[in-house]
């Protein structure tokens, strides 16, 4: 979507720094959060493809730009979960809350339940396929197309920076429900999605090392044919 939220990111934030042997969770409550969004997942159902980001979207731009990865994906998404669904009221949310606030080293409560951690790394385990029908590709392997510049209010996977700019289809992957419509739900509405081949300097310039390609995973619907 456009704004701070937009997946693609945005320019003025500095360089990405990469974490050399970056372990999987920073700090132990990363791993316990993750854990408490894919137990919803099995006791509520899980989200249709995209609702997860349409909740972080509407976080406050302020809050979402200092939040870190687990503290969207996690905390905001399984409060507002927990919430929705009636599993905690405000009050009993604001007043836990506010007990470890004040009483940092109490212990968190502790259950056993093998079966549903078995469960729960089966899904993380776990790869989409495509679905079984859909509608025929409209392009094919090699062939020239143009990221339409769309910018429809609400959820989108199609980042800004890429909107505008030529590729080619460089592979067709099969039919996948398309997460702006699952998000709003207006149902799967599945499309062909394609892996488009960017050259470097179409989309950072013409500075850009000529050798450099971006490569993206693209619905048929944020494609036109040039």
């Amino acid at each position: 979507m456009n704004g701070v939220h937009d997946l693609g990111g945005m320019h003025g934030f500095g360089k990405v720094h990469i974490e050399k042997d970056e372990p999987v969770f920073h700090e132990e409550w990363e791993g316990r959060i993750l854990a408490m969004s894919r137990q919803l997942g099995i006791a509520l159902g899980p989200l249709p493809p995209g609702a997860a980001r349409f909740i972080i979207e509407s976080m406050y731009p302020t809050r979402y730009l200092t939040a870190s990865y687990y503290e969207r994906l996690g905390i905001e998404v399984v409060e507002k979960r927990a919430l929705a669904n009636g599993i905690i009221t405000k009050e009993e949310l604001d007043q836990r809350t506010e007990f470890f606030r004040e009483h940092p080293a109490s212990s968190v409560p502790r259950r056993e339940d093998l079966a549903t951690v078995e469960g729960i790394l089966a899904g993380l385990r776990t790869q989409r396929h495509p679905s079984p029908e859909g509608p025929a590709p409209r392009f094919r392997l090699g062939d020239p197309v143009l990221a339409r510049n769309l910018n429809w209010s609400g959820h989108s996977r199609l980042p800004r920076y890429i909107r505008g700019k030529r590729g080619s289809i460089a592979r067709v992957n099969g039919w996948y429900a398309i997460e702006d419509g699952h998000a709003d739900e207006l149902g799967p509405n599945p499309q062909t999605v394609y892996t488009v081949g960017f050259a470097g300097p179409e989309v950072w310039g013409p500075n850009t090392d000529p050798k450099l390609r971006v490569y993206l995973e693209m619905w048929e619907g944020y494609l036109d044919a040039i």
